[in-house]
């Protein structure tokens, strides 16, 4: 992708707070024309007023289930109304389930899949057609380092990321000929608000990924700049973390190795438990 600049039309889902919101503000001061979407409409009216209180000349909030087919379209075509196009999709609405195979819900199953695979799924299907008629545009999927650690006791969350990370891939190549750019963002654990939208089967598991979380040096507002710069390289992985470099090598290096330690690790975790 180009420069990001103030002619940059942008759509960022999950944006009333978090990531979404850091990546916002990244954009806002290089002048991008906003369009801010989440399922939370109090806090993306919020987000939206801060922003313009920064000086964001052009930010705009719509409610809107990433889940919903009908709420994808329906958003499209408003940005066709009003911008006429789209240069920067990034794909940022995300929850998190954690706990083992054997404790987590079908119903919570059905929530991380439904939001983190149906709804990066959605917003590619209904974009994807406007930018390859423009002959440009670039498509951010957020998914995490966990789309290829596979730590335990994280299956589905692990799934639904691997999800993303798959098309992301599929897409580079099928879009990269008709002139569009694709990009993944990988984090690992930093300090955002995914943690407040967590859903695990006890209070144990949710302490174990609170310390995950607080363990972190790295904030939201790094992440933002991090994958900013990924975008403009035009890099299909982006990982901004030292640790989720190391294991994105070491797994494909020494996968033996690589697997052997997380067996030895969930051991050591249930002996102490």
């Amino acid at each position: 992708m180009s420069t990001i600049d103030k002619r940059s039309r942008v759509l960022i889902t999950g944006s009333a707070g978090g990531l979404g919101l850091a990546m916002a503000s990244v954009l806002a001061e290089r002048g991008c024309r906003l369009w801010l979407t989440d399922i939370d409409a109090d806090g993306g009216t919020v987000a939206t007023e801060s922003l313009r209180a920064k000086g964001a000349s052009d930010v705009r909030f719509s409610e809107h289930d990433v889940r919903l087919a009908s709420d994808w379209q329906q958003l499209a075509n408003e940005v066709v109304t009003v911008w006429g196009g789209l240069d920067l999709l990034i794909n940022n609405a995300g929850v998190a389930v954690f706990g083992p195979i054997d404790k987590v819900s079908e119903d919570d199953w059905r929530f991380v899949v439904d939001i983190n695979v149906w709804g990066v799924v959605h917003g590619c299907r209904i974009f994807a057609p406007m930018m390859i008629g423009q002959g440009a545009g670039h498509i951010l999927n957020v998914a995490s380092a966990a789309a290829f650690t596979a730590l335990p006791d994280m299956s589905a969350y692990n799934v639904s990321k691997a999800a993303v990370l798959a098309l992301s891939e599929t897409m580079y190549s099928e879009l990269g000929a008709r002139g569009i750019g694709v990009s993944v963002l990988c984090p690992t654990f930093f300090r955002s608000n995914l943690e407040s939208r967590l859903r695990v089967p006890d209070e144990a598991m949710r302490k174990r990924a609170q310390r995950f979380f607080a363990r972190s040096e790295t904030t939201a507002a790094e992440v933002a700049k991090l994958a900013i710069a990924g975008i403009e390289r035009g890099d299909l992985h982006i990982h901004p973390m030292a640790d989720g470099r190391k294991a994105w090598r070491l797994k494909r290096w020494l996968p033996g190795r690589y697997f052997r330690g997380l067996v030895d690790y969930q051991r050591k975790l249930r002996a102490r438990s």
